[in-house]
């Protein structure tokens, strides 16, 4: 195994995914590259462009603090590690990466996490991941 793809986003759920990957990745020699997707920010038609900007710069750096963070943490596995803040839909974002990186052989998520509202309009990431991705998906309850 070369690298394991972590789809995270700060959940309880993702937490313990990430703990799992991070053990995988560290017993197999591979990378484990930690994604974090920053969806799109959807506003009232008044808010000034300005306004979603800097919310949308503000939740990009929360994200990247996030991933230090769990870095931090999880480097008591031994496991080599990466991570990525992305923009875009996380289902979407995952599914791309997976299908562009070569050395992606597995793919873990949580089985649900943040957004109750998102993922009853879109359906939970991990259900859109094991559905439509090309390499195998580990999802963690």
């Amino acid at each position: 195994m070369s690298k394991i793809l972590l789809g995270y986003d700060g959940s309880l759920e993702a937490r313990r995914a990430a703990w799992k990957a991070a053990d995988l990745a560290a017993s197999r020699g591979a990378t484990l590259v930690v994604a974090q997707v920053v969806p799109p920010i959807i506003v009232p038609g008044d808010l000034p462009v300005i306004a979603i900007s800097e919310i949308t710069e503000r939740h990009l750096m929360d994200a990247e603090r996030e991933l230090g963070e769990l870095k931090k943490d999880l480097a008591v596995t031994g496991a080599r590690l990466e991570s990525a803040v992305l923009r875009g839909g996380p289902a979407a974002e995952l599914l791309r990466i997976a299908e562009e990186d070569r050395d992606v052989d597995l793919v873990v998520v949580g089985r649900s996490g943040k957004g109750a509202i998102a993922r009853a309009l879109m359906g939970s990431i991990s259900s859109r991941l094991a559905h439509a991705c090309v390499k195998p998906v580990l999802i963690v309850p």
